[in-house]
């Protein structure tokens, strides 16, 4: 098992270092934007700094000493984050509103972190200032539209690099690249879950996380299809299909709703050609004859897509448990103002039950109060109220791009409605240092105004004298 560990790290670093050094002459992209980019898509843990697998330590966890040094050194950056609404509601509901609120309730006396829970609490608290941070890198390097392309194609590219990785070791591969996800699930299951790699993770990326960056991988490349040569746009019809079929091998019915529904904003927003819409539909179609039938020799598969015919009891178990979280919040005010402690997750469990919440919204209820949710609920209007006030304002190959990123961010807001999406935890923690690395470089974009749309009281002149539209 730590040989398979090992194996499976290296050849995650070493192919997608031989690959980006492949593409990088055709990716024009600020250098720690690519390192940021291929930090976050190394997702194999490198060890347990303590016992459980909420304590293991990833590349990502490594550099936030040199992205404060790369901040020290640029002072600008400090004062641009000041005045950014988006970092600043950011910084409030990850680091403020849960470290107040847990203080209080410490003063109090109505919590009692043991000593574990402290170690857990500063784990939490160092990886929201990773997040942070990389948000608001993402923010400063302020891309252009042809750095967005390339961004983009970067993260195309590295994704197909990723899928290609999990169907080996959902199919062919010698080497377990599931290790972490059996050491987590092999106490806690049935028993023929236990020795199969097919609905479990890979590399690092637990259940959860694969169902959510591959429905996003899959959404960035049909979204941004056609904006590129030919040659590229068939790289993309390949993470498409490779990224719905992790998806589906994953188990991750989040992931398969976010997917669905994704596509289907697509056909609305999109106004795609004939023949695009034509291939969605009959892709969905495939995904439902053969794997929602229940005569499928994948019946493994298929078990995990019970919920569907409401024969789920893990399902049920998490519908119970959230009416059981939010009637306790109903019943108590001081848990719904202040939470019951940042990481106090036991105490969660001790009110939800087994399956716990898996509802990020009411989740984070829990860990910091109301005032948390409700600055959840402004940042994610935010980003959507920018992106919808582009659409009129710049060019059709732009208008992809942004429509994509709003398709985006409705959907990982659905999925929030069943795993995590802002608020991180042991099982998506990468998939969300992700999510704030493309959120941070999309919101700190600039864009080429539309030319029939000008607006010359909205138009900033760049250092070269050229016009930007900057979002």
């Amino acid at each position: 098992m730590v040989r398979d560990i090992y194996l499976s790290f290296l050849i995650q670093v070493v192919s997608v270092l031989v690959i980006y050094s492949i593409i990088s002459k055709h990716i024009k992209l600020p250098l720690i934007v690519r390192i940021l980019t291929l930090l976050a898509y190394i997702t194999t843990p490198i060890a347990k700094i303590f016992s459980g697998v909420a304590s293991l330590l990833y590349l990502a966890d490594l550099f936030p000493i040199f992205l404060l040094f790369y901040i020290f050194i640029r002072p600008k950056i400090v004062i641009r984050l000041y005045n950014n609404l988006f970092f600043l509601i950011l910084f409030s509901f990850l680091i403020v509103v849960p470290l107040v609120t847990t203080c209080i309730l410490v003063i109090e006396g109505n919590y009692f972190p043991t000593g574990r829970e402290m170690m857990e609490m500063g784990i939490w608290f160092y990886r929201n200032i990773n997040l942070l941070i990389t948000f608001g890198v993402g923010i400063c390097v302020s891309l252009n539209s042809e750095g967005i392309k390339d961004f983009i194609k970067i993260n195309i590219v590295l994704g197909l690099l990723l899928g290609c990785l999990g169907i080996l070791n959902y199919t062919v591969s010698p080497i377990n690249m599931s290790t972490f996800e059996i050491i987590l699930w092999q106490e806690s299951i049935p028993e023929w879950y236990q020795n199969i790699r097919v609905t479990l993770g890979f590399l690092g990326l637990f259940r959860s996380s694969v169902g959510q960056w591959f429905a996003m991988l899959a959404l960035l490349s049909v979204g941004t299809y056609g904006i590129w040569e030919r040659r590229f746009s068939f790289i993309q019809i390949v993470t498409i299909v490779i990224s719905i079929i992790i998806v589906i091998l994953s188990g991750s019915r989040a992931g398969l709703v976010g997917l669905m529904i994704g596509m289907f904003m697509f056909l609305i927003l999109q106004k795609r050609k004939a023949i695009e819409i034509v291939l969605i539909f009959i892709s969905l179609m495939l995904i439902f004859s053969f794997f929602f039938n229940s005569e499928s020799s994948l019946s493994i598969i298929w078990a995990r897509y019970h919920i569907f015919q409401n024969e789920d009891i893990s399902a049920k178990a998490r519908m119970l448990a959230l009416q059981e979280g939010v009637k306790y919040l109903l019943s108590d005010v001081e848990s719904m103002l202040l939470g019951v402690g940042a990481t106090n997750l036991e105490r969660v469990y001790e009110i939800s039950g087994l399956y716990g919440l898996h509802n990020e919204y009411i989740g984070f209820i829990f860990r910091g109060g109301l005032l948390g949710f409700i600055l959840i609920i402004v940042f994610e209007s935010l980003i959507l109220k920018k992106f919808l006030g582009l659409i009129s304002k710049v060019d059709k190959n732009i208008l992809l791009i942004v429509n994509t990123i709003i398709v985006i961010t409705v959907v990982n807001m659905i999925i929030a409605l069943s795993q995590s999406f802002l608020i991180q935890d042991y099982a998506t923690y990468i998939v969300i240092y992700y999510i704030y690395l493309l959120y941070g470089v999309f919101i700190g974009a600039k864009w080429t105004p539309y030319k029939d749309n000008y607006n010359l009281e909205r138009v900033k002149y760049n250092s070269k004298g050229g016009k930007e539209w900057q979002i």
